[in-house]
């Protein structure tokens, strides 16, 4: 299956995988994802002038795991895995993992966990 992998200013990307029941007749995989990325730019016309490449499955990261990490591989074509990134989950699971080790202390430091805990609450991540 082909997809359309959109190159952000950030280098981040985004995937567009269409549905291949609602392709029109006689149309072709890359023909249909052509119109449902113009369909897209009109919804999000800051999209347009992106870089993007069309891959099939096989050419992506097989784990969707670290999805927030796929970023443009900077020597060439394709979508590489940058594990140095940290994701906004990743940053939460931080903070939760420390108001719990906060809590567990034998007298914790009860400004440092009310710290965490608006944090956590605000969820500004």
């Amino acid at each position: 299956m082909l997809h359309r992998v959109i190159y952000r200013a950030d280098g981040s990307v985004m995937i567009m995988s269409p549905n291949s029941e609602v392709r029109l007749k006689d149309e072709t995989e890359s023909e249909q994802l052509e119109r449902f990325y113009q369909r897209h730019l009109k919804g999000h016309p800051h999209h347009d002038g992106l870089d993007y490449e069309d891959m099939d499955t096989s050419e992506l990261p097989s784990n969707r795991a670290d999805r927030g990490k796929w970023r443009k591989n900077p020597t060439g074509k394709g979508v590489i895995i940058d594990s140095s990134i940290v994701t906004p989950a990743e940053l939460r699971q931080a903070d939760k993992a420390a108001l719990q080790a906060e809590r567990e202390k034998p007298a914790p430091n009860m400004k440092v966990a009310l710290d965490l805990i608006l944090k956590l609450q605000e969820n500004n991540y």
